[in-house]
């Protein structure tokens, strides 16, 4: 039947090919047409311009994205495309249906495969007893979803279906409350379920069916998918898809197979039963009171001799641990308080004292009869033949058999590297293994885990070929693995210290008493939170269960309960002894750096980098601790504001005030200024950013001077619009020039003050420098752009270009039809009258016109000018003769020179218009060659060059529009008024609008 459904789909494939037509809603289209339905040219999928998107050719190889053809990777009514124009964005493709009679459609009428796309079935209930709507209903839900829309998909009477590619069929219900639930439809006969290989599809469908109506659990409820969304207390879920009020790493398009649907309990990580976030920014998280089903868990197969994988399925009856050590019973609460009982774990084999795995550990352990040993591994032997178990139990078959003994044994004897010291962080053995026997995925490689680990993004970490390695400071070393649904697993790589008696640990450098950069290498005895809480201890699980244990950080200094940074967090913490806070950042001091105390002692610009120990106040007040709240209540957690170094009671300046300051230990002086000198050396050299910010934007120096909303910015020296204090000599690192966007203050983003009086100040919308945008090819210029034929569209300061073929919100004479040769398109910046660069109007009616931001071109000639040296043609502007002289007989200043006259036409402004010496010349477009004069009363003049000799015939063809003879009296004999002159008549016929 598979074959049978390729081989149909293949032939759907060469029908639409062959016509460039579609069949259904041309998900398999895959002709060459590339325009939409409006007319709108289609843009490439693998560019990223003008319009940025996330369908990338290299990441959906199936989707056959090439170059600019229509496609329907998304399961849209029918193939679409971006389209080249920035104002819009995607518009769908004529694209005709195919005149050939559509494949017959193999359908299963009775169960669902794969995502149920092919499930033709009468199921119309959803999962929760509720009657389907018709999809050809409206009511009591307003929808898309139409056969007309989706002609292929099935979608008659209110049977269970899925037209675009959910998780399994579903449909709109006749509740008007609710919008849409998935259905039950059972598995077909060629799915297996991974806990149960006995169980067949029958049994199988029956028993979800059964589970679901019964929405109860099995065992810790890991499989449980009922929709139960209210916690034992009665607080709601938080949806798994959001981050309010609570941010967490539960992504349900990562963990997919973890179904984290909705805001439904679910158990992804196993603790002892189905739980949620809860939408009370109080209460992180609780549990759920999902009741046992009355039906039998599905049976379990165990392994009463030896251990595969992590050995969660042990079931043998060793009950000492590797030090021998006798193992505590499950049941019981002595010598050791735990949760590990087999009513919380009921699907684990919690009986006796047997050594057991119920939490997902590296292997089978127990709690210790030691009262001074909470608990150890046990030694269980490894199954003789992995790959036969994992061909049983999975299916799998293409496992080369070892015995877990021989492996260790041709590991440790071909690299003296294959052990671990630590985490492992420095491993760089060649194990490509996880140690449940997955062949691990190659680091380069996105396939089938997609990731952010890329090789070349981290070399420091020696990402090479599909070895396991720690990057991130897991508890050991590990890799992605080429099983999709697992995405990544732990490797099996032993301890240095068992193998190689000779191998040494790495060194270690312990600070006892304080802690440098993050404090991983503190080894101190503070044992309390920056609240004042007391820690938990390491080895133990209560009130907090946990994994950071010395056995799994073995290098961290995880002693009795004295803080550390295991993970490294931004610095030493532990968990808490507070049932209700689970961990806490440590008050540790930290470490003075004795290569430079005096520098220390001084401040540069406003003090943000001060980090010296001065903690009295310019009136003598002992300033408060940073981590305490008395007697002033602040909101500066050092905890949360670690980048800020708020270490002890040292004056700091953690807000952006004019200089470091502190609380004080006077409870009438809340705060007040501290007396730091300035430093003798010049400040840090600020890495401008003048086209884009990076973090905070503080270092940002463009010339943006709008609002993100439109608004434009008040000077910085003014106080007439806002009255403020945030002044240049306050700031005077802050590159406050202008009404320029900047970030003073350690804001979030660069803002300003607005000339808007309902306004005070905005964030204004400076692009982030890590995302730059792409230029095309012709998004340059030469010269002073008057060739410049590019798209973009915004000005110097963020300003969005005005229309050329607009006359809103300015009035202006640059009409395109009369101006066809100047490329007068859209609103793209162009340069029409040779002003220094391009430019266009704007679309703020406070701000007329301005220049716009485009970059020079680089390794590419400007186009060629013909000189001429002894006269002038047309406006003289390619006259690079050498007459100095004005009409009236002064002499020209050199146009590099500013003394005479304060000169705005500099030959830097007007590279290619040969503005050498103080020679006559026309750079921006005026009627004939002139200069500024070294007359201080006179500013400039023209010049008198004389123009070459005019071969135009006296004659004109059609209506004379290329007319370019010297007659000048009308046919009855008027003499003509100066184009440029507006007497007797005025006009709008200026010449240097039209010079051309």
């Amino acid at each position: 039947m598979e074959v049978q459904t390729a081989i149909l789909l293949f032939c759907l494939f060469l029908f639409s090919a062959t016509e460039d037509c579609m069949n259904c809603t041309g998900e398999d289209y895959r002709g060459s047409i590339s325009i939409t339905e409006s007319g709108y040219t289609c843009q490439r999928w693998d560019s990223q311009t003008p319009h940025s998107h996330l369908y990338i050719p290299a990441r959906l190889h199936e989707k056959d994205l090439e170059e600019n053809y229509c496609r329907n990777p998304d399961g849209k009514p029918k193939p679409w495309c971006f389209t080249t124009n920035p104002s819009k964005r995607w518009e769908f493709c004529s694209v005709p249906q195919c005149l050939t009679e559509l494949p017959a459609f193999v359908s299963r009428h009775t169960c669902a495969t794969g995502d149920g796309s092919s499930y033709r079935g009468i199921i119309s209930v959803t999962e929760s007893g509720k009657t389907c709507q018709s999809w050809e209903s409206q009511t009591p839900h307003v929808h898309s979803m139409t056969s007309e829309n989706f002609p292929c998909k099935g979608l008659r009477g209110n049977y269970c279906r899925n037209p675009d590619g959910n998780k399994r069929p579903w449909c709109y219900t006749s509740d008007p409350e609710t919008r849409w639930e998935y259905c039950n439809v059972s598995r077909c006969e060629d799915r297996h379920r991974p806990d149960d290989p006995r169980m067949n599809p029958e049994q199988e469908g029956e028993l979800f069916i059964k589970r679901a109506a019964e929405d109860c659990m099995n065992c810790t409820g890991e499989d449980y998918r009922g929709s139960i969304s209210i916690t034992e207390n009665g607080f709601t879920c938080q949806r798994w898809d959001s981050k309010t009020p609570h941010n967490h790493f539960y992504n349900p398009a990562l963990l997919f197979e973890k179904d984290l649907e909705e805001n439904y309990c679910r158990n992804p990580n196993g603790l002892p039963k189905p739980w949620c976030f809860t939408t009370n920014p109080s209460k992180r998280w609780e549990f759920c009171s999902v009741p046992r089903c009355l039906t039998e868990p599905p049976a379990f197969v165990s392994r009463h001799t030896c251990t595969i994988g992590d050995g969660s399925f042990y079931r043998g009856n060793i009950s000492v641990t590797e030090s021998g050590k006798t193992c505590q019973s499950w049941e019981t609460q002595t010598p050791h308080v735990h949760s590990m009982t087999s009513e919380n774990f009921p699907c684990k084999g919690l009986r006796g004292n047997y050594c057991r795995n119920p939490d997902g550990s590296k292997g089978p352990w127990c709690f210790t009869s030691d009262p001074e040993r909470r608990w150890e591994y046990c030694s269980v032997s490894r199954c003789e033949d992995r790959s036969r178990f994992w061909a049983s139990y999975f299916n799998y078959k293409d496992d080369p058999p070892m015995y877990p003994e021989q492996e260790g044994e041709v590991i440790i004897k071909k690299d003296d590297n294959e052990c671990i010291h630590c985490r492992g962080q420095d491993y760089r053995g060649k194990i490509s293994t996880s140690e449940s026997g997955y062949t691990c995925q190659r680091w380069d490689s996105q396939t089938p885990v997609n990731h952010s680990y890329d090789p070349s993004a981290y070399p420091g970490k020696h990402l090479e070929e599909n070895y396991c390695r720690n990057p991130d400071d897991k508890p050991r070393p590990w890799c992605w693995i080429t099983n999709s649904t697992l995405r990544w697993e732990f490797c099996s790589i032993p301890q240095c210290s068992k193998l190689h008696s000779s191998t040494e640990r790495p060194a270690n450098v312990q600070n006892l008493a304080c802690a440098t950069d993050d404090g991983i290498s503190y080894r101190g005895n503070i044992s309390v939170t920056v609240s004042g809480k007391t820690c938990q201890k390491w080895t133990s699980e209560t009130p907090h269960k946990h994994s950071v244990t010395p056995t799994n950080y073995p290098c961290s200094g995880l002693e009795e309960n004295y803080c550390r940074n295991p993970d490294s967090k931004k610095g030493p913490w532990c968990y808490t002894k507070d049932p209700e806070t689970r961990w806490k950042y440590c008050s540790v001091p930290i470490c003075k750096d004795p290569s430079r105390p005096a520098a220390d002692e001084c401040m540069q610009c406003r003090g943000e980098d001060y980090r010296g120990t001065i903690s009295v106040t310019e009136s003598g007040y002992t300033c408060q601790r940073w981590d305490s709240q008395r007697p002033h209540k602040h909101k500066f957690i050092t905890s949360v504001l670690h980048e800020e170094a708020l270490e002890e009671n040292y004056c700091r300046n953690p807000d952006g005030k004019r200089r470091p300051w502190c609380y004080t230990t006077d409870p009438s002086k809340r705060w007040e200024f501290c007396s730091i000198p300035e430093c003798a050396t010049e400040p840090t050299i600020v890495q401008k950013e003048f086209k884009c910010a990076t973090g905070k934007g503080r270092s940002y120096r463009g010339k943006i001077s709008v609002t993100g909303s439109g608004k434009t910015c008040q000077k910085w020296l003014s106080n007439i619009a806002r009255l403020h204090s945030t002044l240049p000599e306050d700031f005077p690192c802050g590159g406050l020039e202008g009404n320029y966007c900047r970030n003073p203050n350690n804001r979030k983003g660069p803002w300003c003050f607005t000339t808007d009086p309902r306004t005070q100040w905005e964030y204004c919308d400076v692009p982030n420098c890590e995302d730059p945008p792409r230029l095309a090819v012709n998004e340059c210029l030469h010269c002073i752009g008057e060739n410049y034929r590019g798209n973009i569209s915004i000005t110097e300061s963020g300003h969005t270009c005005q229309r050329w073929d607009s006359q809103t919100p300015h009035k202006h004479l640059y009409v395109p039809p009369l101006s066809d040769d100047m490329h007068l398109e859209e609103n793209y910046c162009r340069n029409p009258d040779r002003k220094p660069r391009p430019w266009c109007y704007t679309t703020d009616p406070s701000k007329s016109w301005e220049f716009c931001s485009i970059p020079k071109c680089l390794g590419t000639k400007p186009p060629t000018i013909e000189p001429t040296f002894t006269c002038a043609t047309g406006d003289g502007s390619s006259y690079r003769g050498s007459i100095s002289v004005t009409k009236s007989e002064k002499n020209c200043q050199r146009w590099t020179s500013n003394i005479s006259k304060i000169s705005s036409t500099l030959p830097e402004d007007y590279p290619c218009s040969g503005l050498q010496r103080n020679y006559c010349r026309n750079p921006d477009g005026k009627k004939m060659p002139w200069c500024y004069t070294t007359d201080p009363k006179i500013e400039w003049e023209y010049c008198d060059v004389p123009v070459c000799e005019d071969k135009t015939e006296e004659c004109t063809n059609c209506k004379g529009i290329e007319y370019r003879g010297k007659i000048s009296t009308t046919e009855n004999g008027y003499t003509c008024q100066h184009w440029d002159s507006q007497k007797p008549h005025k006009h709008g016929f200026n010449p240097a609008y039209a010079f051309r």
